[in-house]
């Protein structure tokens, strides 16, 4: 998950780095705190009220990072699976000792993963079945 911090100081939101938000945390805390005139911090919220009139506050946020999903089949199975991964470490979601290994062939392009829209319109999707355990994961 990426995280950035939501600074609003008097009614004015922007949106702050992580680094940038614990910074000012940590200074209206340490350095900074007799500037302060009263502080209300918890995990993913902070008040600061400073003594020139400042009000800000800095919320937490989360923002979900989503992977392609990417499927293809192991090389000893013709059941397409759902690889998660990079590397050398690039396994199946249902079961993490399906393992894939893009292998050359001959010169020519490899096997390469595919989305799952990819591989449905294909010519043979008809004939590889799709893993039931990966799509509930």
């Amino acid at each position: 998950m990426d995280s950035y911090f939501e600074r609003t100081e008097n009614g004015i939101t922007a949106q702050i780095s992580l680094k940038e938000g614990l910074a000012e945390v940590n200074h209206a805390m340490m350095d900074g705190r007799r500037q302060v005139r009263t502080m209300s911090s918890g995990r993913t919220r902070h008040a600061i009220e400073y003594k020139d009139g400042r009000k800000v506050t800095l919320a937490l946020v989360d923002t979900p990072v989503t992977e392609p999903e990417e499927w293809g089949s192991a090389a000893t199975s013709l059941i397409l699976h759902k690889f998660r991964g990079e590397g050398s470490t690039v396994r199946a979601a249902c079961n993490s000792s399906i393992r894939w290994h893009p292998r050359p062939l001959s010169r020519t392009e490899g096997p390469r993963l595919q989305t799952r829209a990819e591989l449905e319109a294909g010519e043979y999707a008809h004939l590889r079945p799709f893993c039931t355990r990966c799509e509930k994961r």
